[in-house]
């Protein structure tokens, strides 16, 4: 349960700055206080995201048998419940954050292509992408 909440802190720790960069208007160097204060609600929804069957799927992990097995279905969870969840939060926030129209492409391209790159970044979740790399170029 501990490893699963350390990743989950992972991403929101990226979501908040994907949303405050989508804040700043795609400026991810000229973040403030008002787009970060911005972001944490948006941070915020994924504890709610998680905690809808964080227990359920942990429960799911613990009854298998091999650490590969336990693994697959915490990296399904993790992919399918986390990931997925912290880009359709990203989705809504760049739909609604006040941003002038000139900006908002550009804020939602750049927040989106930090929250994927430091999604697969050392600091992020890379082992979760390893296998659909692989499988893609096949």
């Amino acid at each position: 349960a501990n490893d699963r909440i350390v990743q989950v802190r992972i991403v929101q720790r990226i979501l908040r700055h994907a949303v405050s960069t989508a804040a700043a208007g795609g400026d991810a160097n000229n973040i403030g206080d008002e787009h970060r204060a911005r972001a944490n609600p948006w941070a915020n929804k994924l504890d709610e995201v998680v905690d809808r069957n964080f227990f359920d799927f942990l429960q799911d992990e613990l009854e298998l048998d091999g650490e590969d097995a336990r693994e697959k279905v915490r990296n399904e969870w993790l992919n399918d419940t986390v990931v997925d969840g912290a880009r359709k939060l990203l989705n809504q926030a760049c739909d609604s954050l006040p941003c002038p129209s000139i900006k908002r492409l550009r804020a939602r391209v750049r927040a989106r292509g930090l929250f994927e790159g430091r999604l697969r970044g050392n600091s992020g979740l890379p082992f979760l992408f390893d296998d659909k790399d692989a499988s893609d170029d096949n």
